[in-house]
Parts: structure tokens; C-alpha cells; sequence
């Protein structure tokens, strides 16, 4: 008879974000000098909980929550005479999705159990207080505006002189705030900077 053998096997956890999107578009070609791009998104979002060994961590941090997101994107330009070209785009979406955490740390373990003289050995525990998406960041709405001169120089040779208003309507919209419990709770902690104009040139040969 053959000696025992033992097979061993390398077997990844089933986690991961999971996406399923529903997305419809228009799109009308160069023709009489203008183009147009249009296109509407709607996403379902399956956030995985954490990968962790420790029963604690993917308990209490876990962010496994459904969520829904939508996403609006135009774009079009004109193509004037003398290869003069103003183009504009406008991009909007739903705001992220946020919760509250809440961070367990010795001084509150004590709170908990007055016997307690040290710590959890894995020192302190963030936990989930509400899941993801009790929370939107506001919507994000974006119009951008580019102006772009072409000059012939000889032959194939090309220059593009360019002018980009970007966040042309001066959104200051909040990007992200502070997720901890506490008085600064869902206060902003970044947002969109104001209108940038940016210049640049491309030399085609």
C-alpha cells in the first residue's frame, strides 16, 4: 500500500469590494463644427470587511455595508473658424459615502471594567459606531472650460496654444470630514480648491 500523504492547500478568504453598474450613454459625433458626449452611471457598492486573523477586527472595524452611487458626465466643443476650439465638460456624482467611528482606548476600558490594569494587547480598537453610507458627502458638480488656438506652422507642423478654466464655477465643495466621535465629528476636513486657470502649448510634428 502507498505511505499516507498529506495534500496541503493555499485558499484566499472570499473577500472584496463588489461593483455592479448600470450605465447609459450618448454620443454625437464631430459634425458642423461640434461634438457632444453624454453619460449617466448608477453603481451598487458591496464593501468587504477587513482581512484580519483578529475576531475583533473584523467585527467591530468592519465597513460591510451596501451602497449606491450615480455619476453625470458631458462634454462637448465647437470648432470655430482659424482652428479656434472652445470645449466645456460638466461632471457630477454623489457625494461619498461616511460613518462615525468611535476609537476604544485604555482610559475607556477602565470605564468598562475598573478592574482592568493593561490595555488589549492590540492596542487600541477602532469601532464601526454606524455603517457606511449613514452618511453622504454633498454631491460633487465640476464645469470645466478649455480655449485652444491652432497655428500652422509649415507642412504637418502644428502648434496648440491652450487656456483651461478648471472648476470654472469656483466649488468649494467638501471632500472629506473628520469620521471620529467627538465635537469635530463630521466637520470638513478637505474640499475643492477654487477655480485654477492653467496655460500650456503642444507642438505637433
Amino acid at each position: 500500500m502507498p505511505p499516507d500523504t498529506t495534500d496541503y492547500y493555499l485558499t484566499n478568504k472570499p473577500i472584496g469590494d463588489t461593483y455592479d453598474t448600470f450605465e447609459l450613454g450618448v454620443t454625437k459625433r464631430m459634425r458642423e463644427h461640434w461634438q457632444l458626449i453624454t453619460a449617466f452611471n448608477w453603481t451598487k457598492r458591496d464593501l468587504s470587511s477587513l482581512f484580519s486573523e483578529d475576531p475583533n477586527t473584523v467585527l467591530w472595524n468592519s465597513t460591510n455595508t451596501r451602497t449606491t452611487g450615480w455619476t453625470f458626465k458631458a462634454s462637448g466643443s465647437y470648432l470655430f473658424n482659424h482652428g479656434l476650439l472652445v470645449a466645456a465638460s460638466y461632471n457630477a456624482m454623489k457625494g461619498e459615502p461616511y460613518a462615525r467611528f468611535f476609537t476604544i482606548t485604555p482610559e475607556y476600558l477602565t470605564l468598562a471594567d475598573p478592574h482592568r490594569t493593561a490595555p488589549l494587547v492590540q492596542g487600541n480598537q477602532v469601532i464601526v459606531a454606524e455603517k457606511a453610507g449613514t452618511y453622504y458627502l454633498p454631491a460633487i458638480n465640476l464645469i470645466n472650460i478649455r480655449v485652444q488656438k491652432e497655428f500652422v506652422i509649415r507642412g504637418t507642423q502644428r502648434l496648440d496654444l491652450m487656456m483651461n478654466l478648471l472648476n470654472f464655477a469656483d466649488a468649494h465643495t467638501v471632500t472629506s470630514v473628520y469620521q471620529s466621535t467627538g465635537p469635530s465629528f463630521s466637520q470638513p476636513a478637505d474640499q475643492l480648491d477654487g477655480t485654477v486657470v492653467r496655460f500650456s502649448m503642444r507642438y505637433t510634428f
